[in-house]
């Protein structure tokens, strides 16, 4: 069984060899084609057009976040572990495959007003529907995750394609109150396209489920009374509104999506430019034990134990265009994304809280000597961000428009035959466009609107500055193997705003380092 696995491995090297002696554009050890990249995993039918080269890139790295400007439902302190690996392949003229996997071991620090799997790094507003105690405490956690699919060409002109996705999640925070939270999650897409000349044109669907079990417990079980308010827990059924409920100690989340796709390419010899579109609606289900039941206390997936439902409905667009001016290349992305979210109780059909979010985000890259082993590149990203969110029985109304614009420029050096250094500067800012917020006191009880709707409208509210620096030191290795030693270092500073009252100040610092191996 050796032997056979052996002699296939090195059937698929000789088809990799030989694949290879036509590719245009190899995405393996380019930062310049990081957009394209993750075009591609979005929309694997476009594999054929680019002609995109055979790789593998595994990669060890430890990732830590020192957060001293943040929104409230953020750790402090963040340090990931990972492990990752990720590949393209043609087998022949007709298949070609491609994927990725990771593993990431984490520990966060300081982490309160959040009891459940979601954080508000990089989202404004968390889903609703979750536990929360003012109480800080460190989480230890695990995530699994692959993705990955195939295009098939059935003929020169019809091709149809296949994704999967698989997410493992297992989080624990250590000390009380103390929820265990695991999920996995599972995602199918498929496509079908046809092309006539120079145009393709492709439609699919989508199918994903993700199923999450949260258990809280306390190992000191006099610490939730409603006079502790450190510890006690309560339920966010919105951004505003927020209630006791005993039945906190075991639920589950189930979110099912479904929905279509469709996309558009236009490929010459110069220049290359594809869209895509997809929609997806959502329903999470947030289930509880039957409350009129002694008999169990897990919650059964029955329709009689959905407490609250969530749906979610997006829009979005991605577009790529690649052209090329002899050994120079212009790459641009651009991704716009609509989407909206409501709740609703199904023991009294209210619905109090409702999130609508436009988002829009460019980047722009020009790579000259773009065959060489010298090339330069610079560009620039933009971001343009509005998010409303609504909670009518907590009296909330929050309003966000903001700007993030950088800009960058990076270069190869060949330093010698088999050594090659990569440099990458950036430097950016985030400013705000609109900041409103419309709160009115419905209780006494004001914790969860000082401490973290009030104090997230201050962090949105303050301008920042982002400066961000990379160094990849490659060393080729025998048998077309290159060895790459990465260090990045980002931070986000504060500025001073003095337009508003109350200020933020500070800045994270951002580190990341490991080794790849790319072959």
């Amino acid at each position: 069984m050796f032997k056979v696995n052996k002699y296939l491995f090195l059937l698929l090297l000789s088809c990799a060899a030989n694949a290879q002696l036509n590719d245009s554009i190899n995405l393996s050890k380019n930062e310049h084609f990081a957009e394209v990249k993750s075009f591609v995993w979005e929309n694997p039918m476009i594999i054929k057009q680019l002609n995109l080269r055979n790789y593998t890139k595994t990669s060890v790295n430890i990732d830590f976040k020192d957060l001293n400007i943040k929104r409230q439902q953020t750790p402090e302190e963040v340090l990931n572990y990972n492990f990752s690996s990720e590949g393209l392949y043609h087998f022949s003229d007709k298949v070609s495959v491609f994927g990725d996997f990771s593993f990431t071991k984490q520990n966060e620090k300081n982490f309160g007003y959040n009891l459940s799997s979601n954080r508000t790094e990089n989202q404004m507003v968390l889903p609703t529907n979750y536990y929360y105690s003012p109480k800080k405490a460190d989480w230890t956690n695990q995530f699994y995750a692959f993705n990955g699919g195939i295009v098939y060409d059935i003929t020169e002109a019809l091709a149809i394609g296949a994704k999967a996705k698989y997410r493992n999640e297992a989080l624990a925070r250590k000390s009380d109150p103390r929820p265990k939270i695991t999920s996995n999650e599972m995602g199918f897409d498929g496509f079908i396209a046809y092309t006539l000349g120079k145009h393709t044109l492709q439609v699919g669907g989508l199918y994903n489920q993700k199923d999450e079990l949260t258990t809280i417990y306390f190992e000191n079980t006099f610490l939730n009374p409603s006079s502790d308010p450190l510890y006690y827990i309560k339920l966010a059924t919105g951004y505003g509104y927020n209630i006791y409920d005993n039945t906190y100690n075991k639920f589950n989340n189930v979110d099912l999506t479904k929905g279509f796709n469709a996309g558009y390419t236009f490929k010459s010899d110069t220049q290359a430019f594809s869209v895509f579109y997809e929609y997806s609606k959502s329903m999470n289900n947030f289930y509880q034990k039957n409350e009129f039941s002694s008999n169990s206390n897990t919650p059964i997936q029955t329709e009689e134990n959905v407490r609250y439902k969530l749906r979610t409905i997006s829009n979005k667009i991605n577009a790529l265009y690649i052209k090329s001016f002899g050994k120079d290349q212009l790459i641009a992305n651009a991704k716009i994304n609509f989407s909206k979210q409501a709740n609703f109780n199904t023991r009294t059909f209210i619905q109090n809280y409702q999130l609508k979010n436009q988002n829009l985000t460019l980047n722009v890259n020009y790579l000259k000597d773009s065959q060489t082993d010298s090339k330069t590149a610079f560009g620039t990203n933009i971001i343009l961000d509005n998010l409303t969110a609504k909670d009518l029985l907590g009296m909330t109304n929050k309003q966000i428009n903001s700007l993030e614009f950088s800009i960058f420029a990076n270069k190869e050096f060949r330093l010698n035959k088999n050594n090659k250094l990569f440099a990458h500067l950036e430097a950016g800012t985030y400013q705000l466009l609109k900041n409103e917020l419309d709160y009115k006191a419905i209780t006494q009880d004001q914790d969860f609107a000082n401490n973290v709707i009030i104090h997230d409208h201050i962090y949105d509210g303050t301008s920042k500055l982002l400066t961000k620096a990379k160094l990849y030191y490659d060393i080729q290795l025998r048998k077309g193997k290159t060895l790459r030693v990465n260090i990045d270092y980002q931070n986000l500073s504060a500025l001073k705003n003095n337009k508003q009252e109350q200020q933020i100040n500070g800045t994270n610092h951002y580190i990341n380092t490991g080794i790849s191996i790319f072959y």
